[in-house]
């Protein structure tokens, strides 16, 4: 049996895997049981060059995958296009592309790079949900040998990891697929599926306010899976089970610096696919806004945040807000639309920074102050209690409820609990303009 084989028969149910049509010398297709749900995989085992041949047993299997409704593993590892079929190779490209897109948001698709993907085969690893490398693959669209600039690390995994292409890096094949089972857990086996639900008896203990660490708490068992931890350092996005009920997660923390286009763009990816499979989305925010920086505006990182906005707010699936610590002008507003909205004691939220709130507000009374650091102090108190404390917020209506760190599973476990009946009709159209 060949050492291929050999990973996938160890990666599916015992005695599930069956593969369609054995014994070629092109990619493995077949399919079988992880954790009892259906996945078809495909699999390239990097000892010829993708021909005519290989492209119709992907098709195949793409097409299985979508007529049963069952998630779709792709493994890459080629030698390349077969220069001798000539510009067939591009046409059969085009049919693997077209394919995958046609997938997309209807089966979850996980590709897992072991050894090279390059050119057309990249766009079409790229076109998955989830994209594993193994620390020793390459991923690139043209040879880094060709490139003007000779980047020693382009196309490595490392890189993929750090630019967003990759949401994460294993040792080797045996490491990937044991985290790729993991993520299988929290999935549903097509958009037409309910998010899983698993038995969870008591109930996980918080006590802390820190997005990330109350994140972790609040996931059942230790199941907090985050992905792209290296892609953006103010943001992150996670899968978990709450209260029994696979969920998505993604919060800001301030301890990660403000929010930057790597964060905006990862944060709009992991709710558009939680939007896709209906998956309830949990957002916790502590942030005190997007990056000063005029380079950074003028290289797009407004264009980023007005995707992480459009995207956030056009999605229907369920969405919990949770408010933990600071939520500041434009950068709380990019997460709206949420059905229901919560605020940690001692949470704030504001127009802008309380700093510069408070030098607007009070400019006549701290013109005139005979001891300004401590009347700036004071005017902060004042501002913060009269106008930004999550109490006053909820006063207006804008949190559904002021609750402390001990109260968040309850909460949380029960707002997911009335919101999936959830359902939204939307004005007929072909599809939004945003920006991307």
């Amino acid at each position: 049996m060949s050492q291929s084989r050999q990973l996938l028969e160890n990666f599916f149910d015992d005695g599930s895997f069956t593969e369609i049509n054995p014994g070629q010398k092109t990619a493995i297709t077949g399919f079988g049981a992880v954790g009892g749900c259906p996945v078809y995989v495909f699999c390239q085992t990097g000892e010829t060059a993708f021909s005519s041949a290989e492209s119709a047993r992907l098709l195949k299997i793409y097409a299985l995958a979508e007529k049963n409704g069952a998630p779709l593993f792709s493994i890459f590892n080629s030698k390349g296009a077969d220069l001798k079929e000539g510009i067939g190779v591009i046409k059969n490209f085009e049919d693997i592309i077209k394919a995958a897109t046609d997938l997309s948001g209807v089966v979850p698709q996980i590709s897992l790079i072991t050894g090279n993907c390059m050119g057309s085969l990249a766009l079409t690893a790229l076109v998955s949900d989830f994209v594993f490398m193994t620390k020793d693959a390459q991923l690139f669209l043209s040879p880094p040998f060709l490139s003007r600039d000779k980047a020693e690390d382009a196309g490595k995994a490392e890189a993929c990891l750090t630019s967003g292409a990759a949401h994460l890096v294993c040792k080797d094949e045996e490491s990937a697929f044991a985290k790729i089972k993991e993520l299988i857990a929290f999935l549903p086996a097509n958009n037409l599926d309910s998010a899983p639900l698993v038995e969870f008896a008591g109930e996980s203990v918080c006590s802390l306010n820190e997005p990330r660490k109350l994140a972790e708490e609040l996931a059942d068992n230790g199941t907090f899976y985050e992905l792209q931890k290296e892609y953006g350092s103010a943001c992150f996005t996670a899968f978990a089970f709450i209260g029994g009920r696979a969920a998505g997660m993604i919060g800001t923390d301030k301890a990660g610096g403000r929010i930057g286009s790597n964060d905006a763009n990862k944060a709009a990816r992991f709710i558009a696919f939680c939007d896709a499979f209906s998956i309830p989305l949990l957002t916790l925010i502590d942030n005190e806004g997007f990056e000063l920086s005029a380079k950074n505006e003028a290289a797009g990182s407004i264009r980023d945040a007005a995707k992480l906005a459009g995207i956030y707010a056009e999605s229907t699936m369920p969405k919990v807000r949770l408010i933990c610590g600071d939520g500041v002008g434009a950068s709380l507003a990019a997460f709206s639309g949420a059905d229901l909205t919560y605020a940690l004691n001692g949470a704030l939220l504001t127009t802008l920074p309380v700093e510069a709130a408070v030098d607007i507000l009070y400019s006549d009374e701290l013109a005139a102050s005979g001891d300004i650091q401590a009347d700036r102090a004071k005017f902060a108190d004042k501002y913060k209690n009269e106008y930004a404390s999550a109490g006053v917020a909820a006063e207006k209506g804008y949190v559904d409820g002021v609750i402390t760190a001990a109260e968040v599973p309850a909460v949380i476990a029960a707002a997911f609990d009335i919101l999936d009946g959830k359902r939204i009709l939307k004005t007929p159209k072909k599809r939004s303009n945003l920006t991307l």
